[in-house]
């Protein structure tokens, strides 16, 4: 029976960098918003100056796009904001994903009392010298 991957191989490290990206994310997203509603209280007070009809017809336009506008931001932004947290939640997978294998390989030769076999790490892991160092390591320690 195949053992099933884990995509969280070191749970608080991952969520803690999922969870700062998404803080950033708010900060980013706050920004966004202040400079948005900053540019519609600008152009509302430049409508001041135009006569009554004119000035009531602006002021329905800007809040007719704003909804528009504000409806599309908010949708780009949760999709971002979703991709980027699955893609620091895979990276950083990458990135524990070795360490919880060479964990897990030195934990099961402890348990046994063999010596541990060759490791390998898949393509795109990070920290490819550590199995080749862990299995120059091993072969000259078996001999």
């Amino acid at each position: 029976m195949r053992k099933r991957k884990q995509i969280l191989t070191h749970r608080s490290l991952q969520f803690r960098l999922a969870g700062v990206f998404v803080l950033w994310s708010f900060v980013l997203v706050v920004a966004v918003t202040t400079l948005f509603v900053m540019n519609y209280a600008h152009l509302s007070e430049t409508s001041d100056a135009l006569p009554s009809a004119e000035q009531l017809f602006t002021k329905l336009l800007l809040i007719q796009q704003l909804e528009g506008m504000a409806v599309r931001y908010f949708i780009a932004l949760a999709f971002f904001v979703t991709l980027m947290a699955l893609h620091i939640i895979i990276l950083s997978h990458r990135m524990t994903g070795p360490v919880a294998k060479m964990t897990r390989l030195l934990n099961q030769a402890a348990e046994t009392g063999e010596w541990p076999q060759q490791v390998k790490f898949r393509k795109r892991d990070a920290f490819p010298e550590l199995a080749s160092a862990f299995n120059r390591f091993s072969e000259r320690m078996k001999k």
